[in-house]
């Protein structure tokens, strides 16, 4: 008998496998209290036998005072900025879901957006997360590197969507900094949880809508394919 990490890796490498593979995807807050109230306890993981855990990186946020990030901007109370510095204030009857406020929206300088403080990886970030991988090694799950926002979302949600598609189709600058600020950290954070042995490292980066992407293929080729070949490339390396 296969372990369940043994299974999904033979299946990604077109091996066959035992089982299908199934994964049940996050569930949102109110979806795990109803689930909870369903069946007692939070653990919907091991309730539909998903075959591998997330492990997440170690960072640590290095900007310091909302007022020096948001320069253009008076951010609504109780607004949550995470580790990022990108604000999250509430909306009535929206669940979980947010309005999100963009620290670099609007007509910084280059030198704002070159010096925009981005998270440091922990300097223990190599042992913790290698220990995680150890861990849900240990259960016979696979170790998935969560970077679900890869490159394209990571830098909209600082910038702004449309500030940053303006940027793209105009050549700024502002976007070529930006840009490669990002994929330089998450080349970093790549080559970290390669070390460390995961499985799988997760990439995302919605550009997908209803029925079409949000931007065209030319926009698409030139400003985010090479940068996730790059990501890609540093992790084979290890």
């Amino acid at each position: 008998m296969i372990t369940a990490r043994e299974n999904l890796l033979m299946s990604m490498k077109r091996q066959g496998f035992q089982s299908v593979p199934l994964e049940s995807g996050r569930f949102c807050p109110s979806q795990i209290e109803a689930f909870k109230k369903r069946f007692g306890h939070c653990d919907y993981e091991s309730y539909f036998k998903n075959p591998f855990r997330f492990v997440g990186m170690p960072m640590i946020k290095t900007w310091t005072d909302a007022n020096n990030i948001y320069l253009r901007e008076q951010l609504p109370e109780k607004t949550y900025i995470d580790i990022w510095g990108v604000g999250h204030s509430h909306q009535e009857n929206c669940f979980h879901m947010t309005r999100m406020h963009h620290p670099l929206a609007g007509d910084p300088s280059l030198d704002e957006v070159r010096n925009y403080p981005l998270p440091a990886i922990g300097n223990d970030a190599p042992d913790r997360v290698e220990a995680k991988v150890k861990e849900i090694h240990s259960q016979g799950l696979a170790a998935m590197g969560e970077m679900a926002c890869t490159v394209w979302e990571v830098a909209w949600y600082i910038r702004s969507m449309e500030d940053l598609m303006v940027d793209m189709m105009t050549d700024d600058e502002r976007a070529f900094v930006h840009f490669d600020r990002i994929t330089e950290h998450t080349i970093k954070r790549t080559e970290l949880y390669a070390k460390a042995g995961v499985d799988i490292i997760q990439f995302g980066d919605d550009i997908g809508m209803q029925q079409t992407v949000m931007m065209s293929t030319d926009l698409w080729r030139k400003w985010i394919k090479p940068r996730f070949a790059s990501i890609i490339e540093a992790g084979r390396r290890i």
